[in-house]
């Protein structure tokens, strides 16, 4: 399974609008509990930083978001930092890996796909693509602790609250591209609302 074919695949069709991919990943909590932090990857544990704890109905009136990452769980209302005391549910599961390939990733996730609900496929505008899927079950996550490191995925990915990168914000430090010559953005590949839009 390719990028581009998941592209094509993609349940959400996607535009070319990637700055506002943002809003289209947040949308995915709009059922869930708690709220979502959006943020630089320090943007915690400080009074300041309540500011990077919203419902996901106040991150989406808002113009543009915090910063670059965000989390695959929610945090409990008036939550300042993401640290695993505050977390309030585990909605969503990302695998990402940095040593395969972007074909590799997507072959993986397909897999995963025979018993996890894929949801998003963001790519981080470098080298990874991060697979959001619903939250495994007890005995499934046993069982990609094992398997997914092997294969070349982080296992910090199992730390609910580590955050991961945003779709929608421009990847700063990445050059532009090589073909288009223009500003790379973190960007949805693959979308299933699944009926929340």
């Amino acid at each position: 399974w390719s990028p581009s074919e998941a592209f094509e695949q993609s349940p959400t069709p996607l535009g070319d609008n990637v700055h506002q991919d943002w809003r289209l990943l947040f949308t995915l909590f709009a059922k869930e509990e708690g709220h979502v932090w959006n943020g630089g990857k320090y943007d915690s544990g400080k009074p300041h930083h309540a500011r990077n704890f919203k419902t996901p109905g106040e991150w989406l009136s808002r113009s543009k978001p915090l910063g670059d990452f965000t989390c695959p769980c929610t945090f409990k209302p008036g939550a300042i930092s993401r640290s695993k005391t505050q977390i309030a549910s585990q909605p969503f599961f990302v695998a990402e890996s940095d040593t395969l390939t972007p074909e590799e990733s997507c072959s993986v996730f397909q897999w995963m796909r025979q018993f996890l609900r894929l949801n998003a496929i963001v790519h981080s505008g470098n080298k990874s693509l991060h697979g959001w899927f619903g939250y495994p079950s007890k005995d499934q996550l046993e069982e990609l602790k094992i398997l997914l490191p092997a294969w070349g995925f982080d296992r910090a990915m199992f730390t609910p609250s580590q955050p991961c990168r945003l779709a929608g914000p421009r990847r700063v430090e990445a050059p532009q591209d090589p073909i288009l010559d223009i500003p790379v953005h973190q960007s949805l590949l693959w979308l299933d609302l699944g009926g929340l839009s």
